[in-house]
């Protein structure tokens, strides 16, 4: 895994999603590469904050579109 696989928690984007309908809401879309067994590779699927002008992205075990109404999210 490379150095900053931590902030994507070990994922490799693959898409930025906007969410039709919702204002400055995007899912972050990646996939983990497993070389040694490439058959699993699992997808992560997480919202995007914008927090003091950056882009943060906080892991979530389970979450749906409803996040994005939260006034205060994260």
């Amino acid at each position: 895994m490379g150095k900053d696989a931590n902030i994507t928690y070990g994922g490799q984007s693959t898409y930025i999603l906007p969410v039709q309908g919702k204002k400055n809401a995007f899912i972050f879309m990646a996939d983990i590469w497993r070389p040694q067994n490439a058959i699993d590779g699992p997808y992560i699927w997480l919202p995007l904050d914008f927090e003091n002008g950056k882009i943060s992205l906080h892991w979530m075990d389970e979450w749906n579109l409803g996040y994005f109404d939260q006034k205060d999210r994260k």
